[in-house]
């Protein structure tokens, strides 16, 4: 009974935050762990709310290891510079759990603990997480080597035309042999710019950082 009204207070106050804050105040959750060096005060890795849900896309490198083990260990935090506070991982307990590969979009549960997801078999390369929640009541975190479609805005229909990426210091290069529209997706899953470029070459000027263009990845520097 006890364990039912706790569930029950938790849903009270979490419809009362969705009725009283606006998405734009929303602020971000954080992964931690041993992608940026397990420092609870670094902010760098944010995952940004939109439309009911956390966004973001790092690059995790094979070698960024949990003590020994030489594979990508995290977990989130919606507050930074507390380790026994405002912490969701995939379990209670301050432990890892090894998932081996992640091939493929995979869905999680998120739990208030210090369980660290573990991938032994990660390759290294960019990975797109998605949390499900809103803040101080997270449920679920969807991770994927992919783009995860419910963090990125549609792409517009194929025109037909084809075209080639060539990327610069903060800019990208677009050989087209068409006109076509091109959407420049950040890693958070909002579409960044939105160009339309006739047959030849444009180039189109853009904050460094990772895009999603009509399924590439990119990164500009």
């Amino acid at each position: 009974m006890k364990c039912l009204l706790l569930r029950f207070a938790a849903c009270i106050t979490f419809l009362a935050s969705l009725a009283f804050t606006s998405q734009a105040e929303v602020p971000p959750i954080y992964l931690i762990g041993a992608p940026q060096a397990w420092n609870i005060y670094d902010g760098s890795m944010p995952l940004e709310y939109k439309d009911n849900g956390y966004y973001g896309a790092y690059y995790i490198a094979e070698g960024t290891s949990y003590a020994e083990g030489m594979c990508p260990g995290f977990r989130f935090y919606s507050e930074l510079g507390d380790w026994q506070r405002d912490t969701y991982g995939c379990q209670i307990d301050d432990s890892p759990v090894d998932y081996g590969a992640l091939d493929a979009e995979r869905k999680f549960d998120l739990v208030r603990g210090k369980g660290i997801f573990q991938f032994s078999e990660w390759p290294d390369g960019m990975m797109y997480m998605y949390v499900e929640g809103y803040y101080g009541y997270l449920y679920s975190v969807t991770l994927s080597p992919f783009p995860i479609s419910a963090g990125c805005d549609d792409l517009p229909a194929d025109s037909g035309a084809d075209f080639r990426l060539e990327v610069g210091d903060g800019c990208v290069t677009v050989t087209s042999d068409g006109n076509a529209v091109i959407d420049f997706v950040s890693a958070t899953g909002a579409v960044a710019k939105r160009v339309s470029v006739t047959a030849g070459t444009t180039t189109v000027d853009l904050t460094p950082g990772f895009y999603v263009v009509a399924g590439q990845k990119i990164f500009v520097r």
